[in-house]
């Protein structure tokens, strides 16, 4: 079966394996068209990024960076890009759509926006707390601040408490917590008990993120993504890690045949990072989805065994509102009834 027109009119060049690619190139492009200007980052004439320039200590108000208007975006060129995107302004549509749609997590409720709809970042306090998942040398799965579901307050603030109130050094054991406030995800969207013990009593709750979500605005101009920076600024069309997975590959049509071939996007940090969250067992899916999952329902209209549902079929955005004066998405809203004119993924 062949892709629906939402996808065929952006995809080009290696289509059998470009599904996803595109997806992922759309995601990324749809978060460029909405971020702003920065100028952390010194642009060659090739518009690679080689370094990042170390801010000046002080200022006299003299080395000040100039109009950000003036700061060109970074980006794969139109010329790599063409390799696999057939119509830009449509992978920007749908990349947009992506981001913001309730459907796409395994709940039927998450979105990517979920955690990025107020100034890019997330602004909940409650059930945002996780235990220390990231805690070394062993995970720490105990809630020191509060637990599942707890509403923070102000009180709780800060979580590092020191021994010696104003001095550096030993933390009070008895107050100190390595909890982190971060955003609610899915929950554990399998049979049992929750192994990381995000439930109340036996009701299971959402689980949260380890690492406290970073904005959107500005990302960019990001050269890496994730806190820890494991979104590389070159993409391999499979996920975050970019030249440190030498054995990432999809499949392209070459003669009528399917073969595996790499793919290398320079500047594209943001399609290295936009394939993680959607597959995170914490984040969006439940265990077992990937996105050769998602790309097959998008594809082919066949019940995913992860998803547990049907994909294909879905009108875009299609249990919320779309402004019809958006810049990328306003042209197919079809308010005031929900989603997009375009009936299909």
């Amino acid at each position: 079966m062949a892709p629906s027109p939402f996808c065929v009119r952006f995809l080009g060049g290696r289509n059998a394996g470009g599904i996803m690619t595109g997806i992922r190139l759309s995601i990324s492009l749809s978060v460029v068209s909405i971020l702003c200007s920065s100028t952390l980052y010194a642009l060659t004439g090739d518009g690679t990024i080689p370094r990042v320039l170390n801010p000046p200590a002080t200022s006299d108000l003299t080395n000040l960076p100039g109009d950000l208007r003036a700061v060109p975006v970074p980006g794969p060129s139109d010329q790599d890009l063409a390799e696999y995107v057939r119509d830009k302004q449509m992978a920007i549509a749908l990349g947009k759509a992506f981001f913001w749609d309730m459907q796409i997590g395994s709940d039927g409720v998450q979105a990517c926006a979920s955690c990025h709809f107020r100034a890019g970042a997330d602004p909940r306090s409650k059930n945002q707390l996780s235990p220390g998942l990231k805690h070394v040398p062993q995970q720490d799965l105990t809630f020191k601040t509060g637990g599942p579901n707890y509403q923070l307050t102000a009180s709780d603030f800060p979580l590092t408490r020191q021994a010696i109130a104003g001095q550096r050094g030993a933390l009070d054991q008895g107050s100190d917590s390595n909890d982190v406030v971060s955003s609610q995800g899915v929950p554990f969207l399998d049979r049992g008990p929750d192994p990381l013990g995000y439930q109340v009593g036996r009701l299971k709750t959402r689980r949260v993120e380890p690492r406290n979500t970073p904005t959107v605005i500005n990302a960019v101009f990001y050269h890496r993504q994730f806190w820890d920076g494991r979104g590389e600024n070159l993409f391999n069309g499979v996920n975050p890690l970019g030249a440190r997975d030498p054995e990432a590959r999809v499949m392209a049509s070459v003669g009528g045949s399917l073969i595996e071939v790499p793919v290398a996007l320079v500047n594209s940090s943001l399609a290295s990072q936009a394939v993680g969250p959607i597959v995170s067992e914490i984040e969006m899916a439940e265990p077992g989805r990937t996105a050769q999952d998602i790309a097959r329902d998008l594809r082919k209209g066949k019940r995913s065994r992860q998803l547990g549902r049907r994909v294909h079929g879905s009108r875009p955005l299609q249990q919320q509102l779309v402004d019809p004066s958006d810049s990328v998405l306003g042209p197919l809203s079809r308010y005031p009834e929900r989603g997009l004119r375009v009936k299909s993924y």
